[in-house]
């Protein structure tokens, strides 16, 4: 891969993703979606089920599953696309290598037939093929060590021999074998208890500390616990980035209608004090986005105007954040 030297790490420019339905139709996911990371940065992205966070998570890296009928816009990993590189027959940055992921549950991530140290070895020869067993043995060993996983007691189990918390470890471990420059986690708290959430807090401030990688997002319905280690958030509704900013702002000060709406239900804590409260906002389905033609919150929006559910938002910069809407300020 070419040497980086962009001054962002990764950037999304106005991409837009539409599956293909099984009635020959389309529904769009991912609306002119637009962010960059900058190296030493974690990205939370929130919002709910429903909203666009996985199919985003699944776009940032350079996977297009065969279902998308639509992709418009660009990704780029330190200025390199990952959408149009092999088109021009340029090298472009590889998942898993270059960009890692870490699922959902390890039953996502880690064949329940084969124990840790040879699904960890597998890793490695995909990407290394000429490695030899010693070597790729001696980087997983330091690796999982240095991760405060003990080899001993983790490399010979089975998946279905490790807790909730301890294969969530593990899957970061082995999607940090490559070094990649950008781990991509989804949900990584969802089955976890508290003490195990506070672990992954630590491991992936440890990742960009000491250098394993340079970024992270954090796809996650948990704001509490990105309000503790993201330095940046992104909410997202049916398919857009409504609200991106620091974390301080956009959780604490939170200014578009559904980011206030989303933390009201929320405990989140800050240096100063805690916030705690209640909200009366009823889930429902959030709208196909080829169906609205205006702002698709209009119709649970509590600031709507006149003419919102008619006229489309644009993303602008309102005091060092971004907002998708014309009244938020």
């Amino acid at each position: 891969m070419e040497q980086i030297q962009n001054s962002l790490l990764f950037e999304v420019e106005n991409l837009s993703l539409a599956y293909k339905t099984p009635h020959g139709g389309t529904v769009s996911v991912v609306n002119e979606v637009s962010f960059g990371l900058r190296s030493g940065e974690i990205l939370g992205i929130s919002g709910e089920s429903g909203a666009g966070k996985s199919s985003l998570a699944t776009a940032c890296l350079g996977l297009m599953p065969g279902t998308l009928l639509r992709v418009t816009g660009d990704l780029k990993l330190g200025g390199i696309s990952l959408v149009h590189s092999r088109s021009k027959g340029r090298s472009s940055p590889r998942p898993g290598r270059h960009i890692s992921l870490v699922p959902q549950g390890i039953s996502s991530g880690l064949n329940p037939t084969c124990k840790v140290r040879s699904v960890a070895l597998d890793v490695l020869r995909s990407h290394f093929p000429g490695i030899k067993k010693k070597q790729a043995s001696d980087l997983i060993r330091d690796r999982f060590s240095n991760l405060g996983l003990d080899p001993k007691c983790v490399l010979d189990c089975y998946p279905c021999e490790l807790s909730g918390g301890m294969g969530q470890r593990v899957a970061i471990a082995m999607s940090t074998l490559m070094n990649p420059k950008l781990t991509i986690a989804d949900e990584p708290t969802s089955a976890v208890d508290v003490v195990t959430a506070k672990l992954v807090i630590q491991l992936y401030k440890r990742l960009i500390k000491d250098g394993i990688v340079e970024g992270v997002i954090l796809v996650s319905h948990d704001l509490t616990f990105l309000s503790q280690i993201a330095t940046k958030m992104a909410i997202m509704y049916a398919g857009e980035i409504v609200e991106l900013g620091a974390t301080e702002q956009v959780l604490i000060d939170p200014v578009h209608p559904y980011t206030r709406i989303l933390t009201d239900a929320y405990v989140l804590e800050n240096k100063n004090d805690t916030i705690c409260q209640a909200t009366s906002f009823a889930p429902q389905d959030l709208p196909k986005r080829d169906q609205t033609k205006g702002c698709p919150f209009a119709a649970r929006c509590p600031d709507v105007q006149a003419d919102c559910p008619t006229t489309q938002q644009i993303t602008r910069e309102v005091g060092g954040r971004l907002l998708r809407c014309a009244y938020a300020k």
